[in-house]
């Protein structure tokens, strides 16, 4: 269950999760060297419990919230 939530506090300490973690903090490290407003998009379901983390995070595709607006999809069939 802690899993589908995406909540990585909720699992026990893991060699997973510490992979995770390092993960993440690389790429933190690596955007705040990028130019500013440079966009990086990391879809995943890890949701961690670090300011760094928190502070980094835009949007939460979750409960109903999509990366692609269903107003985009052309609905229109294609012969």
């Amino acid at each position: 269950m802690a899993k589908a939530r995406g909540r990585l506090e909720d699992i026990a300490v893991d060699e997973d999760r510490v992979t995770v973690t390092n993960l993440f903090r690389l790429m933190h490290q690596v955007v705040t060297e990028l130019p500013p407003d440079f966009p990086v998009i990391v879809s995943d379901h890890a949701d961690l419990p670090r300011t760094w983390y928190q502070e980094a995070v835009r949007y939460n595709w979750r409960n109903g919230e999509k990366l692609v607006l269903a107003t985009w999809l052309d609905t229109t069939p294609t012969p």
